[in-house]
């Protein structure tokens, strides 16, 4: 497959202003954001279909009577997981910010309000892509497995390279499908997803020894995702 042309502009050309990378003090919050490094890896990823951006290939196997409907359900949720972790983390610079303004006289002159270009701008990167093929319908964890991997080359993907959307897959098979469904409308937001129940299942694009499967609870699921890549 031929390499899609890379938009030189795309680059945020403030994402590189001094004040996501200078601490104004030791410790200052501000200054080496988890979400300014993620952002930071997306625009590294070249390979593939969808060069600097990044998000999962999700394969469909359950095709049975109300599989369209709990599909779409699934869908809606994984793909507020990027705004919910956002939305987390501006919260949670909010929150440094606040104690530290009861505590640290450095933190003075320091706003309360938090630039949020870094994130709208990682979850505008988050592009999913969505895998139906009938002949998976039951598929096991291998036959998965091997469709995932001719489906990366097909896009001139690496999976060697650190890239979530070549490294594992989410599988949506009945089982998760018909557990997702059960989740409380709107979720993740205004959920403890830390202690949420649900779960994804992953497939890593080579098997372990040990497992055939990576079974993610939705915000783990996200945690892995933004490490892997």
């Amino acid at each position: 497959m031929a390499q899609p042309v890379i938009d030189e502009e795309d680059d945020p050309f403030w994402i590189y202003d001094d004040v996501f990378r200078i601490a104004r003090f030791e410790g200052d919050p501000r200054c080496k954001r988890s979400v300014i490094h993620r952002l930071d890896t997306t625009l590294t990823l070249r390979h593939g279909h969808k060069p600097k951006k990044w998000g999962f290939a999700i394969i469909r196997t359950d095709y049975g009577p109300g599989s369209d409907q709990k599909l779409e359900y699934a869908l809606e949720i994984i793909n507020n997981i990027a705004q919910h972790w956002v939305e987390d983390e501006v919260e949670g610079l909010k929150f440094r910010i606040t104690q530290g303004k009861e505590t640290d006289f450095r933190y003075k002159d320091v706003p309360v309000e938090v630039d949020t270009r870094p994130n709208e701008e990682f979850v505008r990167r988050y592009e999913n892509d969505v895998v139906e093929d009938q002949s998976l319908e039951n598929a096991s964890f291998a036959a998965v497995r091997e469709y995932f991997k001719t489906w990366i080359a097909s896009k001139g993907g690496r999976s060697n390279v650190g890239n979530t959307r070549y490294v594992a897959c989410i599988m949506l098979d009945a089982e998760t499908l018909s557990q997702l469904a059960t989740a409380p409308k709107g979720f993740p937001h205004g959920c403890d997803v830390y202690s949420s129940s649900y779960w994804v299942k992953m497939v890593d694009v080579e098997a372990s020894p040990d497992e055939a499967i990576h079974i993610a609870n939705i915000q783990e699921f996200f945690i892995l995702a933004t490490r892997r890549h």
